[in-house]
């Protein structure tokens, strides 16, 4: 079982980013759970290190029609001054990216492609690449696609023993193992791992 190299990840996105001078912008979909947030907090953290880039993290709601992204892009230039490149990291975009029932696009659509126009935006939802939009998969748009999948039964073990370790480690955590049926989902997995005070005050103490 290989292992997914986060760190080449960020850095192939984030070389990607700097090296173009037009905006680069991507989708990161799958279903619920699998760890979409986490991979772009961390891509967040990662590229917000790099003083070519300036990273903002938006809500999907925030995007909602073109008065509130010209807002966004306003406050933009006003913090670009030192010539830094402006990535917007967008959660929950389901709304935006998915098709009309008459295959068309929404407001919110129309908004997030007039803003992937002019910067660089990198979003997360948890729609099938047959239910977004087209256009937002087009060179320009989704030229970075990230697919998440399930988890596999052989990946269980080496994610349950890093979350194990984690709470032998920490004098306020605690490891709760996943009842559930079936192949838990990679946030089922990180519930295991609980604070101490809220197991207690669970358990009324």
């Amino acid at each position: 079982l290989g292992k997914f190299n986060l760190r080449g990840v960020a850095e192939f996105i984030c070389d990607t980013l700097t090296e173009t001078d037009s905006p680069v912008s991507g989708i990161f979909f799958g279903a619920p759970g699998l760890g979409k947030s986490s991979l772009t907090d961390a891509l967040a953290w990662y590229a917000g290190r790099d003083h070519r880039l300036m990273v903002v993290r938006v809500n999907g709601p925030a995007i909602a029609d073109a008065r509130q992204t010209a807002t966004l892009m306003t406050l933009i230039k006003n913090e670009n001054e030192r010539g830094r490149k402006p990535v917007i990291i967008i959660d929950e975009t389901d709304s935006h990216l998915e098709l009309t029932a008459t295959g068309g696009k929404s407001e919110r659509a129309a908004a997030l492609m007039s803003l992937m126009n002019e910067v660089s935006v990198l979003c997360t939802c948890n729609l099938q690449e047959d239910e977004i939009h087209p256009a937002f998969l087009r060179e320009g748009r989704g030229n970075l696609q990230v697919h998440l999948n399930p988890l596999e039964a052989s990946q269980l073990p080496v994610i349950n023993t890093y979350i194990q370790k984690r709470a032998e480690t920490s004098d306020k955590l605690i490891f709760t193992p996943w009842v559930g049926k079936g192949i838990p989902t990679l946030a089922q997995l990180w519930a295991q791992l609980q604070h101490k005070s809220i197991t207690n005050m669970l358990a009324g103490k």
